[in-house]
């Protein structure tokens, strides 16, 4: 049994987003809800690749929540973020 490496499509970045330093830590989740599972913790001053964004439940006032890119330590991780935890360091597009 070889693995074989596979290359897998990126989608294109939106916007980047930071982590400010008062929030601390924010948590990255498997899906766009607070009840969807804890992936990790972002720390204060990490900088990240936004890829997508929707909104909550797809609820035209619910919150925005980024799917983001971020290399922590020596790995690279996905999942979702609450818009409102990050600033923009690039301008994301308005959802439609």
């Amino acid at each position: 049994f070889t693995l074989v490496p596979t290359n897998t499509e990126v989608p294109p970045e939106l916007c980047r987003v930071l982590v400010l330093g008062q929030n601390g830590s924010i948590r990255m989740r498997a899906r766009a809800t607070t009840n969807s599972p804890q992936v990790t913790l972002i720390p204060a001053g990490t900088s990240m690749s936004v890829l997508q964004q929707q909104r909550q439940d797809s609820l035209q006032d619910g919150p925005v929540w980024y799917f983001v890119r971020v290399r922590i330590e020596d790995s690279e991780v996905t999942g979702w973020i609450r818009s409102d935890t990050v600033t923009a360091i690039t301008e994301c597009p308005p959802i439609p």
